[in-house]
């Protein structure tokens, strides 16, 4: 969320939003850090076009302007408001979870993830960030096995055999 609520106006030039500070909420009041919090933190990304159009609708004065100029709780409160209506319990952070995850159903190779998403290391990015989903899960578990069950000679496992 400090990542988000640090981007300035001036941070997207042609389509690219580089992710270069953060504002932070520390001890009652918002504290900018001009650097991230690691070198590979500073990252550029490649907008689609309705992002780009979202934040040119804005209203700003000059580029040093916060895209995001709210405050750490508001940010917070609607989020949770959004998930809840969808029977979700989510976290701002979490969205850095569900990103990374993603970008592992895809099949996104690590050093790409690791480049969008900050990380300085692929041990960070799998074994913190990285989670599985249930139904791809699924697909793996009767891909490796149907490749036993070829070997094996079997069109299909017993417990799929349709019963009388």
């Amino acid at each position: 969320m400090s990542e988000v609520r640090g981007l300035q106006f001036g941070d997207l030039k042609d389509g690219v939003l580089t992710v270069q500070r953060s504002k932070l909420y520390l001890g009652g009041e918002d504290v900018v850090r001009d650097v991230n919090k690691t070198f590979l933190s500073t990252r550029q990304l490649v907008l689609p076009e309705y992002l780009i159009r979202m934040i040119e609708a804005i209203p700003h004065e000059n580029d040093d302007d916060f895209i995001v100029p709210v405050n750490y709780q508001i940010i917070r409160k609607h989020l949770r408001k959004l998930a809840q209506a969808k029977g979700y319990t989510l976290t701002f952070h979490d969205l850095r979870h569900l990103n990374a995850s993603l970008m592992l159903a895809l099949g996104i190779p690590d050093k790409y993830a690791m480049e969008r998403g900050g990380w300085s290391t692929p041990s960070t990015l799998k074994s913190v960030y990285q989670h599985t989903f249930t139904e791809e899960r699924k697909k793996v578990d009767e891909q490796i096995d149907g490749f036993f069950n070829a070997i094996l000679g079997e069109e299909e496992s017993p417990q799929d055999e349709p019963q009388e």
